[in-house]
């Protein structure tokens, strides 16, 4: 039970990550880099990178779901190989985003 609740509350902080990209101001950073680079459309990319965000949390605690059963259950493979793949495909849509969104130099 203790592992799930951990589980939720790293969705938790997903979702909220998701709804601060909403409302940034600037460019929301994605990965950790000196300076971000340009975009054409400050909203329109926070808003894509919010929503990313926030399907990835749902992802990430639909997987933590087989965590309620037990550790030691044989689901739990699911958690661990589901959260390795969703965090791939992040990196693959966030790719798409950027590649929409970034002004070449």
């Amino acid at each position: 039970m203790w592992a799930f609740i951990v589980w939720s509350m790293i969705s938790a902080f997903f979702i909220v990550l998701g709804v601060v990209c909403f409302f940034y101001k600037k460019p929301m950073y994605f990965w950790t880099v000196k300076e971000m680079y340009r975009v054409r459309d400050i909203k329109k990319y926070n808003v894509a990178l919010g929503k990313l965000w926030i399907g990835f949390a749902i992802v990430l605690e639909l997987l933590g779901l087989p965590l309620l059963l037990g550790q030691n259950m044989p689901w739990v493979i699911l958690t661990l190989l589901g959260t390795a793949w969703s965090a791939i495909i992040l990196m693959v849509l966030y790719s798409k985003i950027e590649k929409k969104y970034r002004i070449k130099e």
